[in-house]
């Protein structure tokens, strides 16, 4: 895998307050922590899905189609969907409004078989992984009375939220309910002789560990985009199949075309081997 371009990284950077060069890349994987990711976790019942695109082009109203959902909604995008779009707010959840985002997190984890519902939306995993990394430097920065600053982490700092998150991931995946993890695009750069920058590829806005975990549970990684006409057609389109313009992606219901056209949930897998 090519490394992250921290120039396409400041606008998050900054907005976290986060020192670039402490932000961890691809290179930062070493061969045993590739080891410790391999194999895979996914659920043949349930098949878990990592969604990613731009911001505003429809990901989250998307998953409405989903099989009796439940969001755990990290970035307020529901709050913020036109009134047609408005989800039934007994299945949405704000665990990032608690005075403990992890603890909200493990509860709303334990509560999967009381409430019922098949699905489970993450949205979005990248805004979850800034909640959980800001909250556990909070608490670095208390028990080092200052000497630590939470807008300084370090790399084990990452490692530790990444164990967190690990934890919550695997029992998920062996919860009786799919999986929807909703991610932000990263642009992975290069910079030319020219001073010009070459695209290298689209990817999901994670940390690479993260991105390896949720890589061995889901059986499909879609990158969804939308374009509109002079008349205001609005017309999705999900990339499926990695290499289709630099794109990454993972396919595994045999999905024959590199993209699909205003795609639903129900058509998406039902092409399930």
């Amino acid at each position: 895998m090519e490394p992250i371009n921290l120039e396409a990284m400041k606008p998050l950077l900054k907005e976290m307050e986060i020192p670039q060069d402490s932000t961890p890349s691809l290179l930062d994987l070493t061969e045993d922590d590739e080891e410790i990711e391999e194999g895979d976790l996914e659920n043949p019942d349930f098949p878990n899905f990592l969604l990613y695109g731009p911001s505003g082009h429809g990901k989250t109203s998307f998953t409405e189609d989903a099989p009796q959902p439940e969001w755990w909604d990290y970035e307020n995008s529901t709050d913020v969907l036109p009134d047609v779009l408005r989800f039934d707010p007994n299945r949405v959840f704000h665990p990032s409004k608690a005075r403990d985002v992890h603890s909200e997190t493990l509860r709303l984890l334990k509560g999967i078989p009381e409430r019922g519902n098949k699905t489970v939306i993450i949205d979005s995993i990248t805004s979850m992984q800034d909640k959980f990394l800001l909250e556990y430097m909070r608490k670095v920065e208390t028990e080092s009375k200052g000497r630590r600053s939470r807008y300084e982490p370090l790399f084990q700092d990452y490692r530790m939220i990444t164990g967190k998150m690990r934890e919550i991931f695997y029992e998920l995946g062996k919860a009786p309910v799919n999986v929807i993890f909703v991610a932000h695009e990263l642009h992975v750069m290069e910079r030319q002789d020219d001073g010009s920058e070459k695209l290298l590829q689209v990817r999901p806005e994670l940390t690479p560990r993260v991105e390896l975990i949720i890589r061995r549970m889901v059986s499909l990684i879609g990158y969804l985009e939308a374009e509109y006409s002079a008349m205001g057609a609005r017309k999705t389109r999900l990339v499926v199949n990695p290499g289709y313009n630099k794109i990454v992606a993972k396919n595994r219901l045999r999905i024959k075309e590199p993209f699909l056209i205003n795609p639903t949930w129900e058509e998406l897998f039902a092409k399930r081997p």
